[in-house]
């Protein structure tokens, strides 16, 4: 089926009560993926410019009259599925070439993408997956339908990474709960013993040995019984040929259920109910939702904390050292550290990621401005008013999500550009209204007197040594694609000020420093401190965006709210940490 007969418009024929046709038109837009006889697209209604998944399936494929019945009885099966984490049937129609079958969309794509970038995921995070996979296939058993495909790439992933269990074209309806299918019919990796020896059939339990194999992919990062021949594999599974490789740490809660599951016969094998029963998945609680960036690299340590009961039963790297800023459809809270300012033990560099360097010119600046602003922590007063204090041009960080594992930092700052601060001490800022960019590696200044090295182009042409940074930036705005922005806002200004020099994680949140010595120090609860040495003042950003502002100078004690208070004092100890770094 070439991507050239189908058309770029799609026209669906509706008939409406009066007798008369009407016409809904789709665009047909990026290729999602394939599978049998289907291609799979991203459509947009035109009308209501709604963006849907299009799966296209070509009559022409459809030679025999046991295809026909089979793409019939898909549709009859996915169109009376109504679950939060099945994909949505929304309608099919078919013109003189094709069938479209027209679906929720799911952004995110699906668990089979989310292994292929992170290689395995954390067990807290196969939990919270896993728990959606079972109560939806636990509906669709309730409909007397047998699935006989679940395996990663058919679980897709909403935009709140919620689970949809997707593709019911092998799917089987029964009239009875007793009764069995032969047919051998699955993904060889996936399939359960009973479809291979096909003589006594099979039944719902085949959709639980999947879930087994699932749970132990996104654990380990590879299918048990995956083998380069399939007959060797189909071998491997009669036979239950599999095993946990030390390389890898996983917790006996998992092993445990995994091996429950994992058991050629169907009748001994664990049912939905008693792998939901299970402790994996009761030792600790099971988060609502995820942070976003998780598709990336595994959630903060922050976050695991608020779930995780028996951190030691975790595989170690079910704690890492990322930090994230939430971004507005994350629901996560956080507990911040009560005697935050007192903790003298809180610098934890990535990597040693760009330390402010004592001996450089930048620095001697910084540490100046530092001793003619007096910033003592025990000296401070606000302001009569706060009139006056911030301008409308002050530019600091609005959003960040942290994806150090891999990338580094990007963030969105208040005036709506995007940045993002590599690992390798190499920095972008964009312009999204202009598209253009200035890039900078940090890592070549190593004289006083030299400058940063500096490129200025376009997002659409670039030299090649940007390649991976380009495209790391535009995942990150992909990431934030739900965000508006707001085209007037500070288009204009200096691009190289805005830039963020240096960056230093620590166990409450990011502390960034700009080319122009703003210092923005973002806390896990959404919370900010913005020092600005050259107006003598601090502001503080509280979790939901309100500000207030404060001069440094007198006895700040009396009138200042005592949350900025205690995150001002983390952020001056954090400076002077850093000055005296070596």
């Amino acid at each position: 089926m070439s991507t050239d007969n189908i058309p770029e418009i799609v026209e669906e024929i509706l008939q409406e009560d009066n007798g008369k046709n009407r016409i809904r038109k789709y665009q047909r837009l990026k290729f999602i993926g394939k599978g049998g006889f289907a291609k799979c697209y991203e459509f947009k209604e035109i009308e209501t410019n709604l963006l849907w998944a299009g799966k296209v399936v070509a009559k022409s494929l459809l030679l025999k009259p046991k295809h026909i019945q089979k793409m019939k009885s898909e549709i009859e099966i996915h169109k009376k599925m109504l679950h939060k984490n099945i994909v949505k049937f929304i309608r099919h129609f078919e013109d003189d070439k094709f069938h479209y079958i027209i679906m929720e969309l799911c952004p995110n794509q699906s668990l089979k993408e989310l292994i292929k970038r992170r290689k395995r995921i954390t067990e807290l995070e196969a939990q919270y997956y896993l728990m959606q996979i079972l109560i939806a296939t636990k509906y669709i058993h309730s409909q007397l339908v047998i699935h006989r495909d679940l395996k990663l790439g058919n679980l897709y992933l909403s935009n709140n990474l919620e689970v949809k269990v997707g593709d019911f074209g092998l799917a089987a309806q029964l009239s009875a709960s007793h009764l069995r299918r032969k047919t051998v019919c699955g993904t060889p990796n996936y399939i359960a013993p009973e479809i291979l020896d096909s003589k006594e059939g099979h039944s719902f339990a085949v959709d639980a040995w999947s879930i087994g194999v699932i749970l132990y992919v996104l654990i380990i990062g590879k299918p048990p019984f995956e083998s380069g021949d399939v007959k060797q594999t189909y071998k491997r599974v009669k036979l239950n040929n599999y095993t946990f490789p030390e390389s890898v740490k996983i917790s006996k809660n998992a092993m445990n259920l995994i091996s429950s599951i994992l058991v050629t016969s169907p009748e001994k094998r664990f049912t939905l109910d008693q792998i939901i029963k299970h402790d994996f998945m009761t030792f600790n609680n099971i988060p609502p939702t995820l942070p976003i960036t998780s598709l990336l690299s595994p959630p903060p340590e922050s976050f695991v904390k608020m779930y995780v009961v028996r951190a030691s039963v975790l595989r170690k790297d079910s704690f890492t050292n990322s930090l994230t800023k939430r971004i507005s459809f994350e629901n996560t809270s956080s507990n911040f550290c009560k005697n935050v300012y007192s903790n003298h033990a809180l610098l934890k560099t990535c990597s040693n990621r760009f330390p402010l360097r004592p001996n450089s010119s930048s620095n001697k600046i910084f540490q100046k401005s530092l001793k003619t602003e007096k910033l003592i922590p025990n000296k401070f007063t606000s302001p009569s008013t706060a009139g006056g204090i911030c301008q409308n041009d002050l530019v600091y960080i609005d959003k960040w999500i942290d994806l150090c594992e891999k990338y580094g930092v990007g963030y969105i700052l208040n005036n709506k550009k995007i940045g993002f601060c590599y690992n390798d001490l190499t920095r972008i800022l964009y312009n999204h209204e202009t598209s253009n960019l200035i890039y900078s590696d940090m890592s070549k200044k190593s004289t006083l007197n030299s400058q940063i090295e500096t490129i200025n182009c376009s997002i659409n042409s670039f030299p090649d040594l940007l390649t991976k940074k380009i495209k790391i930036l535009k995942y990150f705005m992909e990431m934030l694609k739900d965000n508006k922005f707001d085209t007037n806002n500070g288009a204009n200004k200096n691009l190289s000020e805005e830039r963020v020099k240096m960056f230093v994680k620590t166990k409450h949140g990011i502390f960034f420093r700009f080319m122009n010595n703003l210092i923005q120090m973002g806390f896990i609860d959404n919370s900010s401190i913005v020092l600005v040495l050259s107006k003598q003042i601090f502001i503080y950003i509280n979790k939901n965006g309100t500000q207030s502002h404060y001069r440094l100078s007198g006895d700040v004690y009396n009138t200042a709210d005592p949350h900025s208070l205690k995150r001002l004092k983390y952020t001056l100890n954090l400076v002077n940490k850093l000055i005296k770094k070596e």
